[in-house]
């Protein structure tokens, strides 16, 4: 407010006294009829300001274009606005080429030349028809002009000037219409249509024949130009925008129309201006619903059954518009106008207003105040009614109404609030109406200028805090206003389960003076409290408008932990919900730490049906979790589960170690359906038929069999042999078959580590190899970890694609309890021997799953001949030889 003062500093002076104006525009009427409306101007609470009187007589209606015969019913009415009688005998009527003299008429009246007070007259011509064709006031005084037409040819219908001068030559009045005279000041009247007059605005003259006159739709010859609309209440000072606001407070006027048509629809705009010529306005109107710019119809108003409307319009100055830049805001005084309009008619109406300059930031205008309270009668807020601020000579200096009135005026929203600018002055009274009821009122009012204000600071507005931990915060109040007054200070809403308290509630404190307020915090002791939003809120006592708030954040600092989500992935790595039994699942989640403190030493569990040891599937463990999210994963082995839906639990923290906001979000679950995958029958397929696993030294042709005994070709992509069938799938050693590898019926496939060992110790060439690539004939095996058989002992099995053993030999020094093998290793070969499965005497494998298959009286060496068992029968001495 300073910054805005000392930008213009000095005085204001006193500015001129307001007056009212009204004008009115015109639109085509049908050429049939011609709708004949009059409008009275009222002057409500006796408060009207009225402008200067004019110097002497005035031109105040001209009939230049009748319906009849021009020359005879033309007519020129006069106005004596002052307080004595004016003669105007020998006087002149001048158009720039002839001048006719005015007489008195003794035709129609008495031949007197003087006009009263007050009063009216009528010049026509020789001959004339008017008393015949309009209705004239007998009150008028007839006056002629000597000359059988006005100025020689009569009134010209399309451009004319007018002077009236006195006997002594001197211009008392002037009056244009349709162009614009150089030796006329001003601009010229709107032209008018046949049978309608140009008229004069009531106690106007500018010598600005646009401004002042009007189209008269009735002709009133000798008598007041009528108008029944009228802008009947309004304050006479309007404030002007304070230097750090965009608007101005608003302000309201109230409009009242009759004598028009019953029940007849008009659209209605109201505005301020500081320039009557100028185009734009330099306020906003209430819509009822927004503030819209005033250039437009803003509202529709329909008069009732007897042709008439009140209502009331709500205007506030806009600090960025041009003319309130240009014409209002170092200007003394403004003007008022409502305009209503539609298809047929327009009108418009003008009041001539003072501006109060609020807090001297601006030019010219009278220093201005506030009344400011909240209106209350019998212990009852009055809402919505009409407060009226009247001077001690009952001028009306302000117009507004009390809180809540449906307005969006940036006015606090207190029952009955009320903040009314006026002139900085005494003995005001101020009245409250509902309706024209007068129901209370206030007398004895000082208006001062200026305004209270506060101001409310903290030096931070987030706190952390612990959940056990008490939290001091301090407050600065400031009064910021230009009285002294007292500050109430109070916690207008705090988060449930929070508690504060404030150590000072009321602070008096004179204007710029500073104190601090103690706000303590007693933190929410509930796990599921995380944070809590406390609003702090000071306002004035004097006036409950003016206000300030602020909201302190605070945040109880821990972690909280959760699971957002659980994803599923097939051996292909593809999303999935459903498996085949014996598959390797990836379980992957979404961990969460929601909390605004880290979380440390966090497991990741994960279940598969129940919650116990016994299904357990796997942990992840992680030192820390910020606000990252973590994706912990586990492989899950399927192998023998049950077919159907199984759940799995992924749990963090489930020992319950770290303390969190919320203990009851560390959990999350799915479901997924395993199907069988269990060949047909497969004991009975693909058996190993030779297992070599101690090698001679330096010699890496360890190899296994495997035979089909089946009459069918099988295909075995995917399908791997092992010498770790008791670990989880994903940690076995594994050789595994490539796609489309088929075995065909009764036939053996040798797989070995060395294809070109093979060959020279078995003569033959094998089917595959997998720790070497020695020879590119032959296909190679996946071997993702190195693949080796133990000398001392251990286990060989042939596994189907899901992990189910077809086959399995246990053999030498090793305790094994496996599924698919029962009774005692078989015996260790011994370097270079190899094992060799038993077959009946059908050529059929045997597959008790013991040691027996394995067992033979014969040493099968490697590269030894093998000649298979012959039964002979004889008598007599067998002799053996080599």
């Amino acid at each position: 407010m300073a910054d805005c003062r000392s930008a213009y500093g000095g005085s204001n002076p006193s500015p001129p006294s307001g007056g009212d104006i009204l004008l009115k525009s015109k639109y085509y009427f049908t050429s049939s009829t011609i709708i004949f409306i009059i409008f009275v101007l009222l002057l409500s609470f006796n408060q009207t300001v009225e402008g200067e009187p004019p110097f002497s007589i005035i031109i105040n209606e001209v009939m230049y274009i009748p319906v009849e015969n021009d020359h005879y019913n033309e007519w020129i009415e006069l106005f004596n606005p002052t307080s004595s009688p004016i003669d105007v005998n020998n006087w002149t009527l001048y158009d720039g080429n002839e001048e006719d003299i005015i007489i008195g008429d003794l035709d129609h009246g008495d031949g007197t030349t003087i006009i009263p007070a007050g009063g009216y007259a009528i010049i026509t011509d020789h001959g004339t028809k008017v008393y015949e064709n309009f209705t004239v006031s007998e009150s008028a005084i007839k006056l002629y002009v000597d000359d059988s037409a006005i100025c020689g040819y009569g009134l010209n219908n399309e451009k004319e000037k007018l002077f009236l001068n006195d006997t002594s030559g001197n211009i008392i009045d002037t009056v244009e219409w349709g162009y614009d005279y150089f030796d006329v000041p001003g601009l010229p009247a709107n032209n008018v249509n046949k049978g309608n007059s140009l008229a004069r605005y009531p106690n106007i003259d500018t010598n600005n024949s646009i401004i002042d006159f009007y189209y008269g739709i009735t002709p009133t010859p000798g008598s007041k130009n009528e108008v029944d609309f009228d802008i009947d209440l309004y304050p006479l000072y309007i404030p002007k925008i304070q230097c750090d606001e965009e608007y101005s407070v608003p302000f309201a006027i109230k409009v009242s129309i009759s004598s028009l048509n019953s029940n007849e629809s008009y659209q209605l705009k109201s505005f301020a201006v500081g320039n009557l010529s100028s185009i734009w306005p330099a306020t906003q109107t209430w819509n009822g619903t927004s503030w819209k710019y005033s250039n437009n119809y803003t509202s529709t108003m329909i008069t009732d059954e007897y042709g008439a409307w009140s209502g009331w319009q709500y205007l506030r100055f806009k600090k960025e518009y041009q003319e309130y830049k240009r014409n209002i805001e170092n200007n003394s005084a403004a003007y008022l106008m409502v305009k209503i309009r539609n298809d047929n008619i327009s009108y418009k109406v003008l009041k001539k207003v003072l501006l109060l300059d609020m807090d001297e930031s601006t030019l010219n205008g009278t220093l201005g105040g506030y009344v400011i309270g909240r209106s209350e009668k019998h212990q009852e807020f009055l809402e919505n009614n009409t407060v009226v601020v009247e001077n001690k000579i009952g001028t009306i200096t302000g117009i507004y109404f009390t809180e809540d009135n449906g307005i969006e005026d940036d006015l606090v929203l207190k029952p009955g609030y009320y903040k009314i600018p006026s002139p900085v002055g005494s003995w005001y009274t101020l009245k409250f109406f509902n309706g024209s009821n007068l129901i209370h009122f206030i007398s004895n009012i000082n208006i001062e200028q200026g305004e209270y204000g506060v101001d409310i600071q903290c030096p931070e507005t987030y706190y952390p805090v612990k959940r056990n931990e008490l939290l001091d915060i301090p407050l600065i109040v400031k009064n910021v206003g230009d009285f002294s007054d007292d500050i109430e200070v109070k916690i207008d809403s705090v988060t449930d389960g929070w508690e504060g308290i404030l150590d000072k509630s009321k602070i008096f404190q004179n204007p710029s003076e500073m104190s601090y307020v103690n706000l303590h915090i007693i933190p929410c002791q509930k796990n599921s409290c995380k944070s809590a939003n406390i609003t702090i809120y000071s306002t004035s006592e004097n006036d409950v408008g003016e206000y300030d708030e602020i909201t302190i954040a605070i945040d109880i600092l821990a972690p909280d932990l959760t699971i957002t989500n659980l994803t599923c992935f097939d051996t292909l790595s593809q999303k999935n919900n459903r498996f085949g039994e014996g598959e390797t699942v990836k379980i992957k989640a979404r961990v969460k730490n929601l909390g605004n403190e880290n979380a440390t030493d966090v497991n990741v569990s994960f279940y598969h049906d129940f919650k116990d040891a016994k299904h357990f599937i796997g942990r992840k463990h992680y030192d820390s979790i910020s606000k990252y999210q973590k994706y912990p994963s586990v492989k899950w082995d399927t192998t023998n589960l049950e077919e159907g839906n199984h759940t799995i639990f992924v749990i963090v923290d489930e020992e319950n170690s770290i303390e969190e906001f919320d203990e009851s979000n560390n959990e999350f679950s799915m479901q997924v359906e395993i199907y069988s995958t269990r060949p047909v029958n497969a004991s009975k397929s693909i058996l190993m038929t030779e297992i070599y696993y101690h090698t001679h030294s330096r010699v890496n042709n360890e190899f296994t069999t495997i035979y089909n005994p089946t009459n069918n070709k099988l295909n075995i992509s995917g399908w791997y042999i092992t010498n770790k069938p008791w670990k989880n799938v994903d940690d076995q050693t594994k050789i595994i078959f490539p796609e489309h590898t088929i075995i065909f019926p009764k036939t053996s496939i040798h797989i070995t580590q060395n294809a070109s060992a093979f060959k020279r110790e078995t003569g033959k060439f094998p089917d595959f190899e997998y720790a070497v690539d020695s020879n590119d004939q032959i296909s190679q095996m996946a071997a993702p970890k190195t693949f080796r058989l133990s000398n001392n002992g251990g286990a060989v099995a042939l596994k189907d694609r899901y992990n189910h053993t077809v086959d399995i030999i246990v053999y030498g020094e090793i305790e094994y309890n496996y599924n698919g093998w029962s009774g005692l290793p078989v015996n260790r070969s011994g370097v270079g021997v190899i094992l060799k499965r038993n077959f009946n005497k059908y050529a059929v494998p045997i597959d008790v799953n013991t040691s027996s298959d394995w067992i033979h009286p014969k040493r099968y060496g490697i590269g030894q001949s093998n000649f298979p068992y012959a039964r002979l029968s004889v008598t007599g001495e067998i002799k053996t030889f080599v």
